[in-house]
């Protein structure tokens, strides 16, 4: 989670869109858009294998990079 999160800002600062109080927002914003899914993901996972296992782990590090770049890009396209 805290990766995704400095991935986002790092893509965010290198696209000119970061200053304190857009970019914040749209932190929060990611931080929430790759939280839910991947705490579902996780729950779902744990309900059918009876647990969390290192695969399950790095899925949802994948899931959450990869939602995380995808809605860096949508807003960095829509400025």
């Amino acid at each position: 989670f805290a990766a995704a999160c400095a991935i986002g800002a790092v893509v965010l600062a290198a696209a000119g869109r970061w200053n304190w109080r857009g970019g914040a927002v749209m932190l929060a914003v990611m931080a929430i858009f790759t939280y839910v899914p991947g705490a579902l993901l996780a729950a779902s996972a744990s309900r059918k294998l009876g647990g969390l296992t290192g695969d399950v782990y790095g899925a949802l590090n994948e899931c959450a990079e990869i939602g995380l770049l995808l809605l860096a890009a949508v807003f960095i396209y829509n400025g």
